[in-house]
């Protein structure tokens, strides 16, 4: 597996959120809370290989504002999950092998790592009661295609601004009924045409904000 030192997606982070709390889905290398560190005021990450998840704890553990976690984001808590690697040996690509190996032709059976599985209602929760604040100031999340078990049919009125990759290896149906999710309580901003080869990376910002 190789490790890019300098990965790192075009994510729009808005002025407004300076002095925030950030959670940070799919950390890999961390170089968004390294960017970052200084632009929130605490930021929780989630990175599920071991490998990447020990660079990142060699970034942050001199950081006080920053706290790692080493689990998979996913629908619910405590399931045990295999991280398999893409096709392009790239540690960024690694996804949550979906034993039905729906959408995951793009991937290979090799595993990366074994994790645990946390859900959106426990990071939120988690972030909220360690900073004492009341709202998500930004979620930024790139977890190969896992957005859509950790997001979909979830409460995302408590969270302001979102930067997400969106993945299209599952197909037009989830893709669409992610969108459709996304603006009951959001503007979302970005190239949102479905194409079976092309992820996308979307700014989202809450309806009452924009």
């Amino acid at each position: 597996m190789n490790i890019n030192p300098n990965n790192l997606g075009n994510y729009t982070v808005p002025k407004g959120t300076q002095g925030g709390v950030c959670l940070d889905i799919g950390a890999n290398v961390g170089n968004f809370f390294t960017a970052y560190k200084d632009h929130f005021r605490m930021i929780h990450y989630y990175e599920a290989v071991q490998e990447t998840f020990d660079i990142c704890q060699n970034k942050s553990n001199t950081l006080e504002n920053i706290t790692g976690f080493r689990e998979a984001a996913h629908s619910c808590d405590g399931e045990c999950l295999q991280i398999v690697v893409h096709n392009n040996n790239e540690s960024g690509s690694c996804a949550v092998l979906d034993p039905s190996r729906n959408g995951m032709s793009d991937w290979s059976e090799e595993i990366a790592s074994t994790t645990t599985s946390v859900s959106m209602e426990s990071v939120i929760d988690r972030l909220l009661k360690a900073s004492d604040a009341e709202e998500i100031d930004y979620l930024k999340i790139d977890c190969e295609c896992c957005e859509f078990e950790f997001m979909l049919d979830k409460d995302l009125s408590n969270i302001k601004h979102i930067g997400m990759e969106l993945h299209c290896q599952k197909g037009e149906e989830y893709w669409d009924r992610m969108l459709k999710h996304l603006r009951k309580t959001h503007i979302v901003k970005g190239n949102t045409t479905f194409a079976p080869d092309r992820n996308t990376e979307l700014y989202c910002v809450r309806k009452d904000l924009a």
